[in-house]
């Protein structure tokens, strides 16, 4: 697979149901039906096809958690390498006794190259994570793909911007963001994706989940966001679908030039950014 600066991007919204394989079966033609247009990127929302077990505190429900080895990915593996595609695959992963709320990221060629472990936890009414989710031990990765430098941060991770720099800082060109959001916070995310975007000067590919699940109305309403902060298209509505953006990663360069954000840093003034526990606030 040639890299190059000009591509289209995925993401990729789908209804979910109790049949967890024909959520992946459905899941899986969607790639198929990406790729055709052209996406070389596909991501999904957050835990994408199982059902929303998170609204209750189930015992049962950690049946659900699988180490990345499973063949219940394997699915994903080969649409990849089938397709030539890298594909951000969220997942509820077991990694020895712990387990935790993932994306493995699949190459082009079906290899994975990374597990990202979503490291902010909430628990409010509807997602109830700290039942289910240790806090992720991957670090904020940043994965050399066949189609450029990506890191990822799942749902609650967007609302601290020091994930979001530290990708850029490691060289992150797209940062994808697969949430599980409902009711209506349609706005609140539309400001803090554009932020990270504009303040970082990168894409962010928000992916959202839709359908009612569970008693839950996830809305969809995926978009992306360029270097300038700028929105790429409208975002799509809360039926499934592919919102496909075209992007150009030379643009993040000349954002950067632009901006001055990186150059005119004060790294001496932020040492403060890492408090002692003691002073942290509460």
């Amino acid at each position: 697979v040639t890299r190059r600066a000009a591509i289209k991007i995925a993401g990729i919204q789908i209804f979910c149901s109790d049949d967890i394989d024909r959520n992946i079966r459905k899941a899986v033609r969607y790639i198929g039906h990406a790729a055709e247009s052209g996406a070389r990127i596909i991501c999904f929302p957050q835990i994408f096809f199982l059902p929303w077990f998170l609204k209750e505190e189930t015992p049962e429900a950690f049946n659900h958690a699988i180490p990345l080895d499973h063949e219940i990915l394997n699915p994903f593996r080969e649409a990849a390498r089938d397709h030539k595609v890298v594909l951000i695959c969220p997942f509820f992963e077991r990694k020895g006794e712990k387990t935790f709320s993932s994306a493995a990221v699949f190459d082009a060629n079906g290899t994975a190259i990374g597990v990202y472990q979503k490291a902010h936890i909430p628990s409010i009414p509807g997602w109830n994570e700290k039942y289910y989710f240790q806090p992720g031990e991957s670090g904020f990765l940043v994965m050399d793909t066949a189609c450029g430098k990506i890191g990822i941060q799942l749902c609650w991770d967007n609302f601290f911007p020091e994930g979001s720099r530290a990708l850029a800082l490691g060289g992150a060109e797209i940062i994808f963001a697969p949430t599980a959001a409902a009711y209506a916070s349609q706005e609140r995310w539309l400001h803090v994706i554009s932020a990270n975007a504009f303040v970082n000067n990168l894409f962010v590919f928000r992916v959202n989940r839709a359908g009612h699940d569970h008693g839950l109305d996830f809305y969809g309403g995926s978009f992306c966001v360029n270097p300038y902060g700028e929105l790429l298209a409208d975002p799509i509505g809360i039926q499934e679908g592919i919102s496909l953006v075209d992007i150009d990663l030379s643009i993040i360069a000349e954002a950067r030039t632009q901006s001055g954000f990186f150059k005119d840093r004060r790294m001496n003034l932020y040492g403060n950014l890492v408090l002692k526990e003691e002073q942290e606030i509460r």
